[in-house]
Protein backbone atom coordinates (compact mmCIF):
# COMPACT_ATOMS: atom_id res chain seq x y z
CA UNK A 1 0.00 0.00 0.00
CA UNK A 2 1.04 3.50 -0.95
CA UNK A 3 -0.25 6.01 1.46
CA UNK A 4 1.42 8.76 -0.98
CA UNK A 5 -1.10 6.93 -3.45
CA UNK A 6 -4.31 6.67 -1.34
CA UNK A 7 -3.86 10.30 0.15
CA UNK A 8 -3.73 11.20 -3.82
CA UNK A 9 -6.92 9.52 -4.67
CA UNK A 10 -8.59 10.78 -2.02
CA UNK A 11 -7.92 14.25 -3.64
CA UNK A 12 -9.24 14.11 -6.82
CA UNK A 13 -12.19 15.48 -6.93
CA UNK A 14 -16.01 15.47 -9.20
CA UNK A 15 -15.11 11.60 -9.78
CA UNK A 16 -18.31 9.59 -10.41
CA UNK A 17 -18.92 7.36 -7.35
CA UNK A 18 -17.49 4.11 -9.20
CA UNK A 19 -14.64 5.54 -10.62
CA UNK A 20 -13.64 7.07 -7.30
CA UNK A 21 -14.17 3.78 -5.94
CA UNK A 22 -11.90 1.88 -8.93
CA UNK A 23 -8.57 4.71 -8.29
CA UNK A 24 -8.92 4.29 -4.71
CA UNK A 25 -8.50 0.34 -5.40
CA UNK A 26 -5.92 0.56 -7.32
CA UNK A 27 -3.93 3.51 -5.30
CA UNK A 28 -4.37 0.79 -2.35
CA UNK A 29 -2.10 -1.86 -4.30
CA UNK A 30 0.41 0.77 -5.54
CA UNK A 31 3.70 0.00 -4.52
CA UNK A 32 5.52 2.93 -4.03
CA UNK A 33 8.66 1.27 -3.78
CA UNK A 34 9.07 -0.41 -6.59
CA UNK A 35 6.31 1.30 -8.79
CA UNK A 36 3.91 -1.84 -9.51
CA UNK A 37 0.47 -1.56 -10.15
CA UNK A 38 -0.64 -4.39 -11.87
CA UNK A 39 -3.85 -6.00 -10.42
CA UNK A 40 -6.19 -7.95 -12.89
CA UNK A 41 -9.65 -7.39 -13.52
CA UNK A 42 -11.38 -9.62 -11.53
CA UNK A 43 -8.88 -8.79 -8.33
CA UNK A 44 -10.33 -4.80 -8.70
CA UNK A 45 -13.91 -5.56 -9.13
CA UNK A 46 -13.67 -8.62 -5.96
CA UNK A 47 -12.17 -5.16 -4.25
CA UNK A 48 -14.88 -3.05 -5.14
CA UNK A 49 -17.62 -5.29 -4.89
CA UNK A 50 -18.21 -4.18 -8.54
CA UNK A 51 -18.62 -6.66 -11.58
CA UNK A 52 -15.70 -7.11 -14.27
CA UNK A 53 -17.54 -4.63 -16.55
CA UNK A 54 -18.36 -1.70 -14.23
CA UNK A 55 -14.59 -1.86 -13.48
CA UNK A 56 -13.81 -1.68 -17.38
CA UNK A 57 -16.07 1.03 -17.62
CA UNK A 58 -14.83 3.05 -14.69
CA UNK A 59 -11.12 2.45 -15.56
CA UNK A 60 -11.96 4.05 -19.18
CA UNK A 61 -13.26 7.12 -17.57
CA UNK A 62 -10.36 7.49 -15.39
CA UNK A 63 -8.03 7.04 -18.70
CA UNK A 64 -10.20 9.33 -20.66
CA UNK A 65 -9.67 12.24 -17.31
CA UNK A 66 -5.91 11.95 -17.28
CA UNK A 67 -5.45 9.91 -14.73
CA UNK A 68 -4.40 6.94 -15.05
CA UNK A 69 -2.96 5.29 -17.93
CA UNK A 70 -3.38 1.70 -18.70
CA UNK A 71 -0.81 -0.64 -20.46
CA UNK A 72 -1.74 -3.69 -21.84
CA UNK A 73 0.69 -6.56 -21.52
CA UNK A 74 1.04 -10.34 -22.96
CA UNK A 75 3.44 -13.44 -22.26
CA UNK A 76 4.22 -15.09 -25.60
CA UNK A 77 0.37 -14.44 -27.08
CA UNK A 78 -1.80 -15.34 -23.35
CA UNK A 79 -2.77 -11.47 -22.30
CA UNK A 80 -1.88 -11.11 -18.20
CA UNK A 81 -3.10 -8.38 -16.32
CA UNK A 82 -2.64 -4.51 -17.58
CA UNK A 83 -0.05 -2.55 -15.69
CA UNK A 84 -1.57 0.77 -14.24
CA UNK A 85 0.24 4.07 -14.29
CA UNK A 86 -0.99 6.58 -11.53
CA UNK A 87 -0.61 9.78 -12.83
CA UNK A 88 0.08 11.68 -9.84
CA UNK A 89 1.81 14.88 -12.13
CA UNK A 90 0.01 17.38 -12.82
CA UNK A 91 -2.86 16.32 -15.79
CA UNK A 92 -0.89 16.92 -18.87
CA UNK A 93 2.33 15.64 -18.19
CA UNK A 94 4.26 12.61 -19.07
CA UNK A 95 4.23 10.18 -15.98
CA UNK A 96 7.36 7.62 -16.08
CA UNK A 97 6.33 5.68 -13.32
CA UNK A 98 3.96 4.98 -10.47
CA UNK A 99 2.04 1.19 -10.31
CA UNK A 100 0.27 -2.02 -8.05
CA UNK A 101 0.85 -5.13 -7.58
CA UNK A 102 -1.44 -8.21 -7.30
CA UNK A 103 -0.61 -8.19 -3.39
CA UNK A 104 -1.21 -4.97 -1.96
CA UNK A 105 2.80 -3.59 -0.81
CA UNK A 106 4.15 -6.48 -2.74
CA UNK A 107 5.89 -6.14 -6.66
CA UNK A 108 9.14 -7.52 -7.52
CA UNK A 109 10.69 -7.27 -11.00
CA UNK A 110 8.68 -3.84 -11.96
CA UNK A 111 9.19 -3.08 -15.35
CA UNK A 112 11.89 0.81 -15.58
CA UNK A 113 12.08 2.86 -18.01
CA UNK A 114 8.68 2.06 -19.42
CA UNK A 115 7.39 4.57 -21.79
CA UNK A 116 3.57 5.64 -21.92
CA UNK A 117 1.46 8.10 -23.64
CA UNK A 118 1.18 11.58 -23.10
CA UNK A 119 -1.88 12.33 -20.21
CA UNK A 120 -4.88 13.11 -22.27
CA UNK A 121 -6.16 15.96 -21.23
CA UNK A 122 -10.03 16.53 -20.28
CA UNK A 123 -12.54 17.32 -18.02
CA UNK A 124 -13.87 15.41 -15.08
CA UNK A 125 -16.68 13.23 -15.73
CA UNK A 126 -19.07 14.19 -13.21
CA UNK A 127 -22.25 12.56 -13.93
CA UNK A 128 -23.48 8.51 -13.76
CA UNK A 129 -24.79 9.32 -16.70
CA UNK A 130 -21.26 10.60 -18.47
CA UNK A 131 -19.79 7.50 -17.35
CA UNK A 132 -22.48 4.98 -18.82
CA UNK A 133 -22.52 5.73 -22.26
CA UNK A 134 -26.53 4.97 -23.73
CA UNK A 135 -25.84 1.79 -25.27
CA UNK A 136 -24.11 0.40 -21.62
CA UNK A 137 -25.62 -0.20 -18.39
CA UNK A 138 -25.02 0.23 -14.80
CA UNK A 139 -24.84 -2.59 -12.59
CA UNK A 140 -28.29 -3.31 -10.84
CA UNK A 141 -26.92 -3.30 -7.19
CA UNK A 142 -25.56 0.45 -8.17
CA UNK A 143 -29.03 1.36 -9.23
CA UNK A 144 -30.48 0.03 -5.92
CA UNK A 145 -28.16 1.00 -4.12
CA UNK A 146 -28.53 4.48 -5.24
CA UNK A 147 -32.56 4.42 -4.72
CA UNK A 148 -31.71 3.64 -0.89
CA UNK A 149 -29.14 6.31 -0.79
CA UNK A 150 -32.12 8.81 -2.18
CA UNK A 151 -34.89 7.04 0.68
CA UNK A 152 -31.58 7.40 3.11
CA UNK A 153 -31.43 11.30 2.94
CA UNK A 154 -34.96 12.23 2.98
CA UNK A 155 -35.83 9.46 6.03
CA UNK A 156 -32.89 10.76 8.22
CA UNK A 157 -32.88 14.28 6.86
CA UNK A 158 -29.34 14.72 5.27
CA UNK A 159 -30.26 16.55 1.88
CA UNK A 160 -26.40 16.76 1.35
CA UNK A 161 -24.83 14.02 1.88
CA UNK A 162 -23.03 12.39 -0.65
CA UNK A 163 -22.96 8.62 -1.67
CA UNK A 164 -18.82 8.34 -0.90
CA UNK A 165 -17.07 5.19 -2.42
CA UNK A 166 -16.97 3.68 0.13
CA UNK A 167 -20.51 3.83 1.23
CA UNK A 168 -21.53 2.72 -2.19
CA UNK A 169 -19.81 -0.82 -1.73
CA UNK A 170 -21.00 -1.21 1.84
CA UNK A 171 -24.45 -0.77 0.13
CA UNK A 172 -23.35 -2.94 -2.63
CA UNK A 173 -22.32 -5.55 -0.08
CA UNK A 174 -25.49 -5.28 2.01
CA UNK A 175 -27.62 -5.25 -0.97
CA UNK A 176 -26.25 -8.37 -2.52
CA UNK A 177 -26.87 -10.02 1.01
CA UNK A 178 -30.47 -8.78 0.88
CA UNK A 179 -31.11 -10.51 -2.69
CA UNK A 180 -29.74 -14.12 -1.16
CA UNK A 181 -32.83 -12.94 1.50
CA UNK A 182 -35.09 -12.59 -1.05
CA UNK A 183 -34.44 -14.80 -3.45
CA UNK A 184 -32.85 -12.68 -5.83
CA UNK A 185 -35.78 -10.37 -5.96
CA UNK A 186 -34.27 -6.75 -6.29
CA UNK A 187 -37.34 -4.75 -5.62
CA UNK A 188 -37.74 -7.18 -2.13
CA UNK A 189 -33.88 -6.67 -1.72
CA UNK A 190 -34.48 -2.74 -1.95
CA UNK A 191 -37.07 -3.08 0.34
CA UNK A 192 -35.48 -4.76 3.56
CA UNK A 193 -33.02 -2.09 3.07
CA UNK A 194 -35.49 0.50 3.20
CA UNK A 195 -36.97 -0.83 6.59
CA UNK A 196 -33.83 -0.91 7.99
CA UNK A 197 -33.25 2.84 7.34
CA UNK A 198 -36.96 3.23 9.21
CA UNK A 199 -35.72 1.71 12.06
CA UNK A 200 -32.92 3.41 12.13
CA UNK A 201 -35.11 6.90 11.61
CA UNK A 202 -37.83 5.58 14.42
CA UNK A 203 -34.72 5.28 17.34
CA UNK A 204 -34.19 7.88 19.42
CA UNK A 205 -30.69 7.63 20.56
CA UNK A 206 -29.79 7.01 17.17
CA UNK A 207 -31.32 9.82 15.96
CA UNK A 208 -30.14 12.53 19.12
CA UNK A 209 -33.37 12.45 20.54
CA UNK A 210 -32.90 10.73 23.62
CA UNK A 211 -31.98 13.11 26.49
CA UNK A 212 -28.92 10.39 27.74
CA UNK A 213 -27.29 11.46 23.96
CA UNK A 214 -26.93 15.43 24.48
CA UNK A 215 -28.34 15.98 21.08
CA UNK A 216 -25.69 13.48 19.44
CA UNK A 217 -26.81 11.37 16.79
CA UNK A 218 -25.47 8.38 15.47
CA UNK A 219 -27.51 8.12 12.12
CA UNK A 220 -24.53 7.17 9.51
CA UNK A 221 -24.85 5.35 6.44
CA UNK A 222 -22.53 3.14 7.94
CA UNK A 223 -24.14 2.48 11.53
CA UNK A 224 -27.01 0.39 9.32
CA UNK A 225 -24.83 -0.86 5.91
CA UNK A 226 -21.33 -0.90 7.48
CA UNK A 227 -21.35 -4.93 7.24
CA UNK A 228 -24.50 -7.43 6.51
CA UNK A 229 -24.39 -8.34 10.15
CA UNK A 230 -24.80 -5.02 11.15
CA UNK A 231 -27.75 -4.20 8.54
CA UNK A 232 -29.05 -7.96 9.66
CA UNK A 233 -29.31 -6.47 13.36
CA UNK A 234 -31.88 -3.37 12.38
CA UNK A 235 -34.08 -6.07 10.40
CA UNK A 236 -34.18 -8.28 13.81
CA UNK A 237 -35.42 -4.56 15.60
CA UNK A 238 -37.85 -4.67 12.87
CA UNK A 239 -39.38 -8.50 14.19
CA UNK A 240 -39.07 -7.52 17.50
Amino acid sequence: MSHRATTWAWQQQNLPALQKLVLLALADRHNNDTGRCDPSMQLVAEDCGMSRDSVKRAIKGLQESGLITAQERKVGTTNISNYYTLNMTPVGAISTGGGCSQHRGVGANSPTNLEVEPVIESGNLQTADALFPIEEKKDDAVEAVEAVWEFYKSKINKPTSTLLPERLKQGITCYKHALKIKNGNSQHARELMEIAIEQLADSDWHMGRDKATNGKTYNEWKHVFRTPAKFEEWLERSNG
